[in-house]
């Protein structure tokens, strides 16, 4: 007999180590780590959610990992929370650096704010807006949402 969804899940934990312990996910993984789950109904899922849910009947928002280890999908590890207390915890935890006016916005932002006033300026300025991407290594289209405000509007 095929297995039900919420036992197949089940089957992917790896309690092992005991009930205080992570129960890491092993089937699929998103690239953060997260275990992946596919339910027929839903589609794609991350396996934690649907772990919370089965043992508290809750679908928040966000579930968040008090151990801080992504695969893990023990009940006792999980809560629930918001988007503002996922990211505050985060940031408390040291998994996402705080965002400063002379910084880049992402890890892999080739901009920082600076640069942005920057081009703004060089563009008012009378600089084409082809020289400056040329100098920033980024594309026109790029500079012209900049100049416009479409992209990293000013606080």
């Amino acid at each position: 007999m095929a297995l039900l969804g919420s036992q197949r899940v089940l089957a992917k934990l790896d309690t092992s180590g005991g009930l205080d312990a992570c129960w890491p996910f092993m089937g699929s993984r998103t690239q953060d780590g997260y275990g992946l789950i596919n339910r027929r109904t839903y589609g794609m899922d991350l396996a934690h959610r649907f772990v919370f849910w089965l043992a508290t009947g809750l679908s928040p928002a966000v579930v968040m990992h008090e151990c801080d280890n992504p695969p893990c999908c023990n009940p006792l590890h999980l809560t629930d929370g918001t988007h503002s207390e996922n990211a505050r915890q985060a940031y408390a935890r040291g998994r996402r650096v705080p965002r400063g006016p002379s910084t880049k916005l992402r890890s892999d932002a080739r901009l920082s704010e600076d640069d942005v006033g920057e081009i703004r300026r060089l563009v008012a300025s009378g600089v084409s807006q082809a020289d400056v991407a040329r100098r920033y290594g980024i594309d026109p289209g790029y500079v012209s949402q900049i100049v416009n405000f479409k992209r990293r509007r000013a606080a």
